[in-house]
């Protein structure tokens, strides 16, 4: 790879990870996963630059965040943050309606294990992954509130992420609320005036 001279690659890059791969290839006692390398170092490079919106997935990733833009997915319906300072993953809030908000799971929930393997930070996307699954199906969430340890069995749902509310004011004045949007809106949108 280094010699076919393939123009606009930082050769000084390409030297670095070769480096590092030679060293891990002959010093790492376990078994390497060279695609998790991979799409580590690119995510690496990428978030280099700094920006928050500028990100790099994999094929899977995208697949999860098409999902969300499209506004709909099969899970249990909340947003979650990571929190770097302790490494444990937050429940943001529950999405109005859904299957976590009628279990009883509250903003400000540490999420401990999913179907009773543990998750930190580090682990964010898998663990994502792992609520998420068929329709039907049910996720065992061990949660810390409070210093408590609490386990809650939610059943997985398709989840309407941006949906449109609207009302009759009064008399003749309509009010349509578009939290956000995806690829369905302008339909929904019509659909509601």
């Amino acid at each position: 790879f280094l010699s076919t001279g393939i123009s606009g690659v930082n050769s000084e890059l390409i030297r670095k990870i070769y480096t590092i791969k030679s060293i891990l290839d002959s010093k790492y006692v376990s078994e390497i996963n060279e695609t998790d390398l991979i799409n580590s170092a690119i995510k690496g490079y990428v978030s280099g630059i700094g920006d928050e919106y500028t990100e790099y997935f994999t094929k899977e990733e995208m697949e999860d965040f098409s999902s969300e833009i499209e506004g709909n997915y099969v899970g249990i319906g909340i947003y979650m943050i990571e929190s770097k300072e302790d490494n444990t993953i937050i429940v943001l809030y529950p999405i109005e309606g859904s299957p976590a908000e009628k279990a009883g799971l509250q903003t400000g929930d540490i999420i401990k294990k999913v179907d009773g393997v543990a998750f930190s930070s580090e682990n964010f996307d898998e663990l994502s992954r792992n609520i998420k699954g068929k329709e039907g199906t049910k996720v065992k969430l061990e949660i810390e509130r409070n210093g408590k340890i609490l386990n809650f069995e939610i059943e997985r749902k398709k989840i309407d992420l941006y949906p449109i509310e609207s009302e009759i004011i009064e008399g003749n004045i309509g009010y349509i609320s578009i939290t956000s949007f995806d690829s369905e809106c302008s339909k929904e949108f019509k659909k509601v005036y």
